[in-house]
């Protein structure tokens, strides 16, 4: 736990105006695996709402920061520059690993230089990765949060956005960080393939 204290997961997510409740039950026998069959391809999605970066460490979760228009390595090397050394100083950390996914955007020169003056070592996931990338989890808690309060416009959706973020407790954060060396058994099990996380 030591280690994961030091990390910091980054992601982005979209969140729409009008949710659509996107959720499927599959009927598994007791001890039965997860099969391909049994998981929805993700689908990227767009209108209607608005798209978030936004990252949790071992302290909390970290800033929600609204992205306009889309994101390419120019806009994320800039919310690096001004979001993560607030982060890594509340992790008390000079040097700090960040966890993310694949996308192109997260390794393009002007994020990679970022990174290298910032002292972040990335520890980047498949494209989509929720195994092991804890802020999956949170983001499911944020959406039903800001679903419940209803927003009716973009510029509300980002404040109940950003007010149900702050609104995670450290409890809710440490409660996935100690389920991580659950996590990395279950991928190992799996092979590779899905997990229950």
């Amino acid at each position: 736990m030591h280690f994961w204290r030091n990390v910091i997961f980054v992601d982005e997510t979209y969140i729409r105006l009008e949710p659509k409740d996107s959720r499927k039950r599959v009927w598994r026998q007791e001890g039965e695996q997860i099969k391909p069959e049994h998981v929805l391809p993700a689908l990227k999605f767009g209108g209607g709402g608005v798209m978030f970066w936004g990252c949790v460490s071992w302290m909390g979760p970290g800033p929600l920061v609204p992205i306009e228009g889309s994101l390419n390595g120019d806009a994320y090397a800039r919310i690096l520059a001004e979001n993560m050394p607030q982060v890594k100083e509340a992790l008390n950390v000079q040097s700090a690993y960040i966890i993310e996914d694949g996308s192109p955007v997260h390794g393009t020169l002007d994020v990679l230089r970022t990174k290298k003056f910032l002292n972040l070592k990335s520890l980047r996931l498949p494209f989509y990765s929720p195994d092991l990338n804890i802020i999956e989890n949170l983001w499911s808690i944020l959406k039903t949060r800001v679903a419940k309060r209803g927003p009716r416009s973009i510029d509300e959706l980002i404040v109940i956005s950003q007010e149900e973020w702050t609104n995670i407790s450290i409890d809710d954060v440490r409660q996935y960080f100690y389920s991580i060396p659950n996590r990395i058994e279950a991928i190992i099990n799996s092979n590779g393939e899905y997990s229950k996380y």
